[in-house]
């Protein structure tokens, strides 16, 4: 069953603002080469792609991503000492083209991927023929991070130099169990974190507390500082707290419940200073409140030449201040859960919507999560069954 959210009609886990998608002309020119156990045998192709995808699980071929056929005659015994590199290299440095090469046809094992980027302009695999065989190889080319009209060019050689030893790009990860002092986070019932990614700091909350964590990371393991970063307007009274951080801006919402509303206040400085919000929206829940930022939806060209009415409506949904990306605010009261939409960075928000009825689905839901291409979810763990 479907109802209506803050952008119109979606399902129970909810993808806001989602537009139809046109058809796009993504295909390699041509669509298949051959190479021959031979040094310097070579084949080339071009594709495009008007619209960016989130990994080859999620991409759509003739959309966002691209199937260019290798076929490596011979036996794989000629290939004894020779190895098939593939290189795709596109004008838009920011761009990202991934690849995916599987043995046979798409359904078939990867036995080599390269998704390093962006900023670097090109992708390159190398692959070892008399190990995985003479034979048909299907590459596969992901949009992932791809400007409208920037073609990328693919070349696929035989040569006899060896690929060289991959380098790591970063230090292998290490965990701690971190424990604030005495006097920070002593009672955390429902604790939030979220991390800046500018500042590098984590924020979280004990109830009406809010903590700032800071690293020294030129010791190791790393040495944390807690600082107690209150607000006023978050520090005095609630019934359920929340706390999010929008990692790409930094900036940090706090939150709590009061009534029908809530207290809330944002830091772009990591609880340096704070900004009064109106809360979450007129008409808000009185239970499990949930907090969740990030890009607005958009439409490409595409879409909007296809659906000229609903890429309006949604583009009219951008930001209306400097600040780039949207909140969202929901609550759930008994049954009928809302949500509310800011677009001004978390300083006001829009009339809360319905989000489904307790017909429709059990009143406690999930947490907002905000994904790249600014589709909105919520989860629920009852809908209808």
């Amino acid at each position: 069953m479907a109802f209506r959210s803050v952008f119109g009609t979606f399902l129970p886990v909810l993808a806001l603002g989602t537009v139809a998608l046109a058809t796009s002309a993504f295909a390699a020119t041509p669509t298949s080469g051959t190479l021959a156990p031979v040094a310097s045998s070579a084949t080339t192709w071009t594709g495009s792609a008007s619209a960016a995808t989130n990994g080859e699980s999620t991409c759509v071929d003739g959309t966002n991503c691209d199937v260019y056929t290798l076929d490596l005659t011979g036996t794989t015994a000629q290939y004894v000492g020779k190895f098939v590199t593939i290189n795709l290299k596109w004008s838009v440095s920011a761009d990202e083209y991934d690849i995916y090469v599987h043995q046979g046809g798409l359904t078939g094992p990867v036995v080599a991927s390269a998704t390093q980027g962006p900023l670097l302009g090109q992708q390159s695999v190398t692959l070892s023929p008399s190990v995985t065989g003479a034979g048909i190889y299907t590459i596969h080319i992901v949009a992932s991070n791809v400007s409208p009209n920037d073609p990328y060019n693919g070349v696929a050689s035989v040569g006899t130099t060896p690929p060289p030893p991959p380098t790591p790009k970063f230090k292998a990860p290490t965990y701690q169990n971190l424990h604030s002092p005495p006097g920070i986070g002593d009672k955390s019932g429902e604790p939030s974190i979220g991390a800046n990614w500018i500042s590098g700091n984590i924020m979280t909350n004990a109830v009406l507390q809010t903590i700032r964590v800071s690293f020294n990371t030129t010791t190791s393991p790393a040495t944390p500082t807690w600082l107690l970063v209150n607000s006023p307007i978050t520090s005095t009274t609630s019934l359920d707290p929340i706390l999010f951080t929008d990692s790409m801006t930094g900036r940090t919402f706090v939150s709590q419940l009061s009534g029908t509303t809530s207290l809330a206040a944002f830091t772009d400085n990591d609880g340096g200073t704070y900004t009064p919000s109106q809360g979450g929206g007129i008409a808000s829940g009185v239970d499990h409140q949930t907090v969740g930022g990030g890009p607005f939806k958009a439409c490409t060209a595409l879409q909007a030449q296809a659906n000229p009415v609903p890429c309006a409506a949604l583009q009219a949904r951008g930001p209306v201040t400097s600040y780039p990306h949207a909140f969202y605010y929901a609550s759930q009261d008994i049954g009928t859960a809302q949500m509310a939409l800011s677009q001004d960075g978390g300083l006001t928000f829009d009339a809360a919507k319905p989000m489904y009825t307790i017909n429709q689905c059990g009143g406690l839901h999930g947490h907002v999560k905000v994904g790249w291409d600014g589709t909105v979810f919520l989860p629920n763990k009852n809908c209808n069954g």
